[in-house]
């Protein structure tokens, strides 16, 4: 089931910042990789809807 969460910009800050300096950098790298890199959505953040697909299958493997 897909889930939704509707935060703020503050809350988002604030969760990045109370992680230890090695997940900040995972985070990053995690936030790196949900954006379109090429085509008319490039720099887009990939629907949940596809970021779940992709979870799922990597379950699968």
């Amino acid at each position: 089931m897909l889930e939704i969460f509707i935060i703020s910009n503050e809350q988002l800050i604030d969760f990045i910042q109370a992680l230890n300096d090695d997940k900040k950098e995972d985070a990053i790298k995690l936030l790196e990789n949900m954006r379109y890199p090429r085509g008319k959505n490039e720099g887009k953040i990939i629907s949940q809807y596809l970021q779940q697909q992709l979870v799922e299958q990597a379950i699968l493997l």
